[in-house]
């Protein structure tokens, strides 16, 4: 994907995204993803919501699995709750040494050069979407 303003030491960086994870849905899903893991090359993995399959309810068994996934991903990666994830499991996320970012931006340095990776909490189920405050600390 071109980026007109990547700065030149990012060119060829490349972003792991997983996304709807669903991982208390089928074992088979997490079993494949994490094979999948360790065939593949990236500098950066971004998980972005939805862990679990359900909107309410336990989230313990969820958790439990996405423990054991983490372990097969490589650092750095960061993370963003989905509609159907929710606060509480925060704990549980630094627990595995996974940053969930919350309407906040964190700077990836690379060869001196810096882009920032924005977090933005969920604007449709919990309306709790501030990209002012998220994108506050980014230069113009």
């Amino acid at each position: 994907m071109p980026l007109p303003h990547l700065p030149d030491a990012f060119e060829g960086y490349t972003i792991l995204h997983l996304s709807d994870l669903h991982l208390d849905y089928k074992p088979a899903i997490y079993e494949a993803l994490i094979k999948c893991l360790g065939d593949v090359s990236y500098d950066l993995c971004v998980i972005t919501g939805d862990y679990r399959r359900s909107t309410f309810g336990p989230f313990e068994a969820c958790m439990e699995i996405m423990a054991e996934v983490r372990k097969h991903i490589r650092d750095p990666v960061y993370g963003i709750l989905g509609n159907h994830d929710f606060i509480e499991m925060l704990d549980l996320f630094e627990t595995m040494d996974l940053p969930i970012l919350m309407n906040e931006t964190v700077p990836i340095e690379r060869d001196g050069d810096v882009i920032y990776l924005a977090g933005v909490d969920d604007p449709h189920f919990y309306l709790a979407d501030n990209l002012e405050k998220t994108l506050a600390d980014v230069p113009p």
